[in-house]
């Protein structure tokens, strides 16, 4: 399942999503951020127009998301 943060990104434009453990496809992500200044200035004014939109209450329960998703599958099961 796709996780909070990734959702944001998508429906943003915001910057690049990867499948967890794909070191080429971060490679890949990365170098056409650096590659194209246009792509990654797109990116830059999209986060900075999406956190304006988005309350606090709404940054709060993204953040607890995405902290959820990560710290649960941490958590050892019992019996």
């Amino acid at each position: 399942p796709e996780g909070a943060a990734s959702a944001l990104l998508r429906n943003t434009g915001t910057g690049r999503v990867t499948p967890a453990g794909d070191a080429p496809a971060l490679a890949q992500a990365i170098a056409e951020l650096v590659g194209d200044r246009s792509l990654l200035a797109r990116c830059a004014e999209n986060a900075f127009e999406a956190r304006l939109r988005l309350t606090l209450s709404e940054q709060v329960a993204n953040l607890a998301r995405v902290m959820h998703a990560r710290l649960v599958p941490l958590i050892p099961r019992r019996g």
